[in-house]
């Protein structure tokens, strides 16, 4: 924890020196801003634009019911813009380089793979070129696009967000876990509901409920100790968390297992009783 809080004080202090350089320069040009480094917790459910902006104004990081929207009433109740890091850092480099590749996106592959790390590729590149990159020693069997974007049998698909969400799944931020054969589908499931049943806020019923008894069901199946019809009310509760959950984190907190049980779902049958 130590050693994190130091990184964490590390980059917020290069960072403000590359804010005061800035505003050094844009000084000598008449041109004036502010900018603040606020420092969270780390939580995930600020990924949220509501609870993040809850948690700027000093608050819990819990979602907020919408409308109205940032874009009318936001951070202290003033119009507001949210953007990921990803998006404000390619602003610069759109207005200057004349040369500009918009197809290009920054691919994490992580899992199974010998040579995990971030790939810059273009839209639309082969699934297994990007998994050839990484040099998995084992034959992978499915690929989960992050916690939250559900996954896929291991095939040649094009990583662009229309063809993976042909499949049922997301290719949202780009995050690609590698899974060889050798690993537990029913296991992967178990760890990722962990996850959620851990990171969600608590503000809602579905996602505080729902994500509990799904890490409960998929225990009992782990055990063996599941019967079929478990299996049936863990389908429907995935449905019901998914469509009536308050903000992002619980309507796609089922993601992985919905595809899961689409794809692979003899992995699950075959350890009921």
């Amino acid at each position: 924890m130590q050693l994190a809080q130091t990184k964490v004080s590390y980059l917020k202090n290069k960072l403000q020196k590359v804010i005061n350089n800035a505003k050094k320069i844009a000084d000598k040009l008449k041109i004036y801003f502010d900018i603040e480094i606020i420092s969270g917790a780390g939580a995930y459910i600020c990924g949220d634009e509501t609870a993040i902006i809850e948690s700027i104004e000093g608050n819990r990081g819990n979602p907020r019911i919408k409308p109205p929207f940032p874009a009318n009433k936001g951070l202290f109740n003033k119009p507001t813009l949210i953007n990921n890091v990803e998006t404000l850092a390619n602003i610069p480099l759109i207005i200057l380089d004349k040369k500009w590749n918009n197809n290009l996106r920054l691919f994490s592959l992580s899992g199974n793979v010998t040579k995990p790390g971030v790939y810059e590729l273009g839209s639309g590149t082969s699934l297994k070129e990007l998994i050839t990159l990484g040099k998995p020693k084992n034959k992978i069997k499915a690929v989960y696009f992050g916690c939250a974007g559900g996954c896929i049998p291991y095939a040649d698909t094009k990583l662009n967000p229309d063809s993976i969400k042909e499949k049922g799944a997301m290719l949202g931020s780009c995050t690609i876990i590698a899974v060889d054969e050798k690993q537990d589908i029913v296991d992967i499931a178990t760890n990722i509901a962990k996850f959620f049943e851990y990171e969600s806020c608590g503000k809602c019923t579905p996602c505080r409920e729902g994500t509990m008894r799904v890490l409960e069901l998929l225990e009992k199946i782990s055990l063996k100790k599941a019967t079929k019809g478990d299996l049936e009310l863990l389908e429907e509760l995935c449905r019901v968390i998914a469509s009536t959950s308050l903000c992002g984190l619980g309507q796609s907190s089922t993601n992985h297992l919905t595809t899961a049980l689409k794809y692979f779902r003899n992995e699950f049958t075959d350890k009921l009783k």
